[in-house]
């Protein structure tokens, strides 16, 4: 009687105790879900704060930019009728490296004005809606840098510019500077280096100069 008793005891303790290490383990696992967070990762995923814009280069300014916006349902955000530019709001929303077809077509649109030169999507100088958009340029000058102990080249001086200028070489001349090897990057961004021997004079020159967005002293280890 105590054998069979052993034979079915012990077994059936075996499995009670098996049965409750698996029970324990999924109620684990079930509460450990339950506290994730329910996240859903969107691949057009885009920051609030961005827009999508086209820039316009005018051959002529529009008698009103109001009309010229208006005829082709954009919003405009930016215009510097000194170097005959403009930006337009296509969308208020932006998913970063893709242009929406809307606003393909749009360009397409609009780059057959008789007024307009070219247009091209913005990547970065107004896409943040809660930038706050200057027609006048920064400038840092080498006074700045050296309150704060930065280290930068004294020959060397980058301007980033709204639109380059008909000629870079010319644009040099004009304030007693060089212009450094333009790179494809440097086109993409819109600047530039130049070398000159006075800074001072050079940055405050070229600060008065309409196609100029900033202009500052090249910082060590600064690429442009």
């Amino acid at each position: 009687m105590k054998r069979i008793f052993q034979r079915i005891f012990f077994p059936a303790l075996l499995l009670i105790l098996l049965l409750s290490i698996i029970a324990l383990a999924y109620g684990i696992s079930v509460e450990k879900k339950s506290m994730q967070p329910n996240i859903r990762l969107d691949p057009y995923f885009h920051a609030p704060q961005d827009r999508e814009d086209v820039i316009v280069y005018f051959k002529e300014m529009p008698s009103s930019i109001e009309e010229f916006a208006s005829s082709y349902g954009v919003t405009p955000i930016f215009v510097k009728d000194d170097i005959k530019m403009a930006a337009f709001e296509t969308s208020p929303t932006r998913v970063p490296g893709v242009t929406s077809q809307k606003t393909k077509e749009l360009i397409e649109q609009i780059s057959k004005d008789p007024l307009v030169e070219s247009v091209k999507v913005d990547t970065f100088m107004f896409t943040d809606k809660k930038s706050d958009i200057k027609a006048m340029p920064e400038v840092i000058t080498p006074e700045d840098l050296d309150k704060n102990g930065t280290i930068y080249s004294h020959e060397k001086v980058i301007v980033g510019f709204w639109r380059f200028p008909p000629s870079l070489e010319d644009f040099a001349a004009k304030y007693g500077g060089r212009l450094v090897n333009l790179t494809e990057g440097d086109r993409n961004l819109l600047t530039a280096m130049f070398e000159t021997d006075d800074m001072t004079g050079f940055i405050n020159n070229v600060s008065k100069d309409p196609y100029v967005r900033y202009v500052e002293p090249n910082i060590v280890g600064h690429v442009c």
